[in-house]
């Protein structure tokens, strides 16, 4: 899944959550899917970071 579509996905989680029409069952199995997405989604950006980091330090070295 792309970050993007993590991040969909976490809003649909969201807006599922705040209207309460889940049971508490659903709502803690959406939440543990949250935090796996979550998590994902830091992940993704960590490395987008680095990669960002390695790309200015490169170009530093040139100029």
């Amino acid at each position: 899944m792309s970050f993007e579509e993590s991040m969909a996905r976490l809003g649909e989680i969201a807006d599922q959550l705040e209207s309460g029409e889940c049971s508490l069952d659903e709502a803690i199995q959406l939440y543990e899917s949250a935090l796996k997405l979550t998590g994902e989604c830091q992940k993704k950006l960590d490395e987008a970071k680095l990669k960002i980091e390695k790309i200015g330090e490169t170009e530093q070295k040139k100029g």
